[in-house]
């Protein structure tokens, strides 16, 4: 049997919009800012502290990734958007188009 997710309080996004706060027993799903050398991670990390879950990813350069994560690395559907402009839709494994 599958098990449910916690609803538990909401947070506020950038555009006064909520982000729901779920948890699993595997996962703990929490909305920050971290910043390092100047990028920086707003999105879901695991119970270990690894990106995993929904999130978006800036360089210092501009370039950004929106899209899912797992185990740090971007898995799944993602957007890659490049300072100059190009701009990448698709599927992500470990971290490669």
């Amino acid at each position: 049997m599958a098990k449910k997710a916690k609803q538990e309080k909401a947070y506020q996004n950038f555009d006064d919009t909520d982000i729901p706060h779920t948890s699993h027993d595997d996962i703990q799903i929490s909305f920050e800012d971290v910043g390092y050398n100047d990028e920086n991670y707003r999105g879901s990390y695991s119970k270990d502290g690894k990106k995993h879950g929904h999130g978006t990813y800036t360089w210092p350069d501009g370039n950004i990734y929106t899209g899912d994560f797992v185990n740090d690395f971007a898995e799944g559907k993602g957007v890659q958007k490049w300072a100059d402009g190009l701009v990448y839709e698709g599927d992500w494994k470990q971290g490669k188009m």
